[in-house]
């Protein structure tokens, strides 16, 4: 979700809210690439034969989504434990921007 606050201010900021899945919602072993997290049969009806098939890419997509809050606390316990971290990463920003590699996906 991205909100931008109206006025002078929305030129500068951008309010982005990440919604995060607990981490005991789901059992890790659950959420393999040969695993279905999905129940197709709740879709098509109890009548139908419908195989259920590999979900690797929602699993991923699950498994980025649970890690989210301890990504959150390795990054806050690593900025609080090196204080050059904000410097070193604008340097790494410039460095990509030079050579054309901050171009891509959501850059």
């Amino acid at each position: 979700i991205v909100a931008t606050p109206a006025g002078k201010i929305g030129k500068r900021f951008t309010i982005r809210v990440h919604p995060v899945v607990a981490e005991d919602a789901f059992k890790p072993l659950q959420l393999g690439p040969t695993r279905n997290c999905l129940r197709w049969k709740k879709f098509f009806g109890p009548g139908k034969e419908v195989e259920d098939p590999f979900t690797p890419y929602y699993n991923s997509a699950l498994l980025r989504e649970i890690s989210l809050n301890r990504h959150l606390a390795l990054l806050h316990t690593a900025f609080q434990q090196c204080p050059a971290m904000p410097d070193s990463i604008r340097l790494f920003k410039v460095w990509l921007h030079q050579r054309s590699l901050n171009k891509g996906l959501r850059s």
